[in-house]
């Protein structure tokens, strides 16, 4: 886990975690002040949104289903800001949702999701802190509505959060110094609506990186020394982790660098098989930059008791359309596992929070089962991303793998998305969202190969750049051994931004 000054992401434009959780757009309230070396932005979007959602399943029944209508309303704030040490980037928003029939799912959702980034002194000392707060499912079996609102299932409230500190110098031409020390935690409580008795238990990480990296006296030759270690503490079981590693580049054109990367991990944890994930590894890798449209970086070799690789590859096909694949391995526990979700999100000056691959999201880790254990984890994303000044198509597939040395079974859940975005005129705007994922495999059920679709159009009409109206609807069909849940859904919503 890095912390890494905000930056803008290689594709902007992508929705802001602002827009997905406080439904907000252009904002009132804007301060401006400048300084002889950077203009400071800070502004504030108070949002309220009302909805009026009709769904032909209202408990999410196989059988016997009943319609039902519910209300939501919706009160956000967002918060984002920029000036020369420091970049804030934080929204939060409380719904709450009144059922007609079905009263007992009335209920609040809280959302939350904010960071916030400082840089105590100039290309030295810098700080991050992370939070995030939602609703979740702590299974794939429990049903989800076509639209979010609240329900019942096996459901929890998740707080993650994430603070660090990271420190730089160049000590010599040869040498700079780095070290970097933070804590993160996941823990859970009782949602409005729910059983939250499969959550897992709450634990704290606490972790650092020292060491060496080389300097400016030589441009090809690159090198690096560093030492690692994470501890997560909680009840139940401790998760510790110690590694050093040492990694040479050497540049042999402008265009192509080959990387070698060595050292010794240490795992401890009751549910790993910590004398197979232990013990020295070493990897080989290339990393190719042969024009400003396309950079590629793989590596191969032994690690984590297995085959190990990774590889990333960004192509800009053209000025609107770009290509990505990405493939990375790690050992986590499922804490880890939703923090480093937490302090993956990147930060666009103009859009906002994104998560890792974009939004919307290449791969929901709320789509998976959460289980109390440390696993090995495999991620693999492919993306096709069109934007033009009037049209935005974001495709992506996903195959997510997680090994559990204490279970027979594992965990592997592949799916896919389109979306859509087309603006008829300034007004004007429609969408059109396909997504769909299947279970493969499941620790939790090996006999349930459970498969999801969710498709979902909408127009939204724009009164103002603070006031708009959306009507939507969605199906989502989630298929089991023993039958389908399907859920209709038509929705109207009006938003106002302050």
């Amino acid at each position: 886990m890095t912390f890494e000054p905000i930056r803008s992401r290689r594709h902007a434009g992508r929705t802001s975690a602002l827009a997905l959780l406080a439904g907000a757009g252009a904002g009132l309230s804007t301060l401006l002040a400048s300084t002889s070396a950077l203009a400071q932005v800070w502004q504030i979007e108070p949002s309220i949104l009302v909805q009026e959602t009709f769904t032909d399943n209202a408990e999410l029944n196989a059988v016997d289903k009943d319609s039902d209508f519910l209300t939501t309303v919706t009160g956000g704030i967002g918060v984002t800001g920029q000036s020369r040490r420091i970049t804030a980037n934080i929204s939060a928003a409380v719904a709450y949702d009144k059922y007609i029939e079905r009263t007992e799912l009335d209920g609040f959702r809280p959302k939350f999701l904010g960071v916030v980034q400082a840089e105590a002194l100039q290309d030295t000392l810098f700080f991050d802190v992370r939070g995030a707060i939602n609703d979740r499912n702590l299974d794939r079996l429990t049903p989800e509505p076509a639209f979010e609102r609240s329900f019942d299932g096996n459901r929890a409230r998740a707080y993650t959060y994430s603070a660090g500190t990271r420190f730089q110098s160049d000590t010599s031409n040869w040498a700079s110094v780095i070290a970097q020390a933070y804590i993160a935690g996941a823990s859970f409580g009782s949602a409005d609506v729910g059983d939250d008795s499969r959550a897992p238990r709450n634990r704290q990480t606490a972790s650092a990186v020292a060491g060496l990296t080389s300097g400016r006296s030589n441009s090809r030759l690159q090198w690096s020394i560093l030492g690692r270690m994470s501890e997560e503490l909680g009840s139940g079981r401790t998760f510790s982790f110690r590694s050093g590693e040492a990694q040479l580049s050497y540049a042999v054109s402008r265009q192509t660098a080959l990387f070698i990367l060595g050292g010794y991990d240490d795992y401890e944890d009751p549910t790993l098989n910590s004398s197979k994930r232990s013990g020295p590894f070493a990897l080989a890798g290339v990393r190719f930059n042969p024009s400003p449209r396309l950079t590629f970086s793989g590596s191969a070799g032994h690690r984590f008791g297995d085959v190990s690789g990774t590889a990333e590859l960004d192509y800009d096909i053209t000025n609107a359309l770009s290509f990505e694949i990405s493939y990375d391995q790690g050992i986590h526990t499922q804490q880890q596992s939703l923090t480093r979700d937490l302090t993956e999100l990147s930060f666009e000056v103009d859009a906002g929070l994104s998560d890792p691959v974009g939004a919307p999201p290449d791969f929901r880790p709320d789509d998976l089962d959460l289980f109390d254990s440390a696993f090995k984890e495999e991620r693999l994303r492919v993306g096709l991303i069109g934007k033009t000044q009037r049209t935005e198509i974001v495709t992506s597939l996903y195959h997510y793998k997680r090994t559990f040395d204490i279970a027979t079974t594992d965990d592997v859940v592949v799916g896919g998305r389109a979306d859509f975005r087309r603006a008829l005129s300034y007004n004007l705007r429609l969408g059109v969202d396909v997504d769909y994922s299947k279970s493969l495999e499941s620790r939790f059920d090996v006999n349930d190969h459970e498969a999801e679709l969710r498709v979902a159009t909408s127009a939204t009409y724009m009164f103002s750049p603070t006031f708009d109206m959306r009507l939507s609807y969605a199906y989502r069909r989630q298929d089991l051994s023993a039958g389908y849940i399907a859920e209709n859904s038509i929705s109207l919503v009006l938003r106002k931004i302050f």
